[in-house]
């Protein structure tokens, strides 16, 4: 029964010949779930057998005959799943993803393979982009990752204020309606990226529109701003005003002398943000001389940030412009 005294259907996951990355890796598990919620890990004395009576799934999906798949489950009751011996870990966890520009290099382009082109190219094409367009852009990376063992996202969103209210919030309206489609396979996180150049009395208002909708944290950009620390401490205080985490991308640049992760870290203490602000991207970092490098992360770890780089676009994005490696510039 739930709240409304209705009905509801138990969903149990049994898991059996499963090992675990645990000191004695000889033996073989049995994990038991009661509605996405594990319940029991318990050592086999030895392999089992595909219980009796009850579906039975093997690791390529299929029923135990192989045959078909008319015997999985799908909106209810008991489902074993036989690992035959192999490893079982936790879900994948993406911590920095921009669904809403996924699968639109085909109409967005970059010639030149520069963040300051891909920048520029989608804000132009933002407003001609439907919500249609976008969720299904959105939905069909999701389900990629959840079919790779994705179980968590956490997705930065575009807010193009300039463009009006319908495009500043088409995308997070495409993101919530996703996390909802997707709630029992897919932790979804939602940060839109305030402007960085423009925040008016009209950008705070679509932003407070765009938190009561039910985003997850406030993002940003600062050091693309003209005044980054002027634009942190507006960041800082609209994620301390609405109560929700921030995450700003940080510092993807080149150049050495972009250090606003200093004061991202002043303004987690500041705010008392510790484990509740993240800096990502950090890229001027491998432009620094090594003690100068060591002395800003020390800083985020003082401040207690969470640091996520984005080894796979930064090697595509980053150091186009150079002509030689950074510490003989």
């Amino acid at each position: 029964m739930n709240s409304k005294g209705e009905m509801t259907m138990e969903h149990r996951l049994e898991i059996i010949n499963a090992r675990l990355p645990l000191a004695d890796e000889r033996l073989w598990y049995t994990l038991r779930a009661v509605n996405g919620t594990w319940t029991h890990v318990e050592a086999q004395e030895s392999y089992l057998p595909a219980g009796a009576g009850t579906p039975h799934l093997t690791l390529d999906g299929y029923g135990a005959d192989r045959s078909s798949m008319q015997d999985a489950p799908v909106t209810g009751g008991s489902c074993m799943l036989d690992a035959e011996g192999k490893l079982v870990l936790p879900g994948f966890v993406d911590a920095h993803m921009h669904l809403d520009k996924a699968f639109s290099l085909r109409q967005v382009g970059n010639r030149s393979g520069t963040l300051a082109e891909a920048i520029g190219n989608y804000s132009e094409m933002a407003p001609h982009f439907t919500k249609a367009e976008i969720y299904a852009r959105m939905a069909k990376t999701a389900l990629l990752a959840i079919g790779y063992g994705t179980t968590a996202i956490r997705t930065h969103i575009d807010f193009h204020a300039a463009a009006g209210r319908q495009v500043a919030l088409q995308s997070i309206e495409a993101a919530l309606e996703l996390k909802q489609k997707l709630a029992s396979q897919l932790e979804l996180q939602i940060f839109p990226m305030v402007p960085y150049r423009s925040a008016g009395a009209d950008v705070l208002e679509l932003i407070d529109e765009a938190v009561a909708m039910g985003v997850t944290g406030i993002g940003g950009a600062p050091h693309l701003a003209d005044d980054p620390d002027r634009n942190i401490d507006l960041l800082f205080k609209l994620a301390d005003r609405y109560g929700c985490p921030i995450d700003l991308h940080t510092d993807e640049s080149d150049d050495p002398r972009k250090k606003t992760a200093l004061t991202v870290a002043q303004k987690t203490i500041d705010y008392g943000f510790r484990g509740r602000a993240t800096v990502g991207h950090l890229c001027s970092l491998a432009s620094m001389e090594p003690k100068e490098a060591d002395a800003v992360i020390a800083r985020i770890a003082e401040a207690g940030l969470n640091a996520v780089t984005l080894p796979a676009a930064n090697l595509y994005l980053q150091g186009r412009g150079m002509t030689k490696p950074p510490a003989e510039g």
